[in-house]
């Protein structure tokens, strides 16, 4: 597949998704539940191409605004009565999968958040 041709079907896509998310919100049905039906609809359709992203223009292209309209539209009602979870998952040390013997050091400091724990490490 050349790059327009990837850019073109990613453009497609988005048109796609943005479409859904206003249906969805037109009929009363949760969006992702419809935006799962769509992919495995389109997933089914004979002679689509297969596409493999790489994960930066995941990140780059959809993530972001999945975040921004998961924040903007969070009721603050809810987000101030799960503030105590959600700063728990955010700064608190996960629990250690080894208990160090003290008569020998650790090779290594315990990350300061759950997501650092399970992030791979760039080389």
């Amino acid at each position: 597949m050349h790059e327009a041709e990837i850019i073109e079907l990613v453009l497609g896509l988005l048109v796609v998704v943005a479409l859904a998310v206003t249906v969805s919100r037109r009929i009363g049905i949760p969006y992702p539940i419809l935006l799962v039906g769509l992919g495995i609809l389109i997933g089914l359709v004979p002679g689509m191409p297969q596409v493999d992203l790489a994960p930066d223009l995941v990140f780059l292209l959809f993530l972001p605004p999945i975040l921004f309209a998961a924040g903007f539209f969070t009721s603050i009602r809810d987000f101030r009565a799960n503030l105590r979870p959600i700063l728990l998952l955010a700064v608190r040390r996960p629990p250690s999968p080894w208990v160090p013997s003290s008569r020998r050091p650790m090779p290594w400091r315990r990350p300061p958040s759950r997501s650092a724990w399970g992030c791979p490490v760039e080389q």
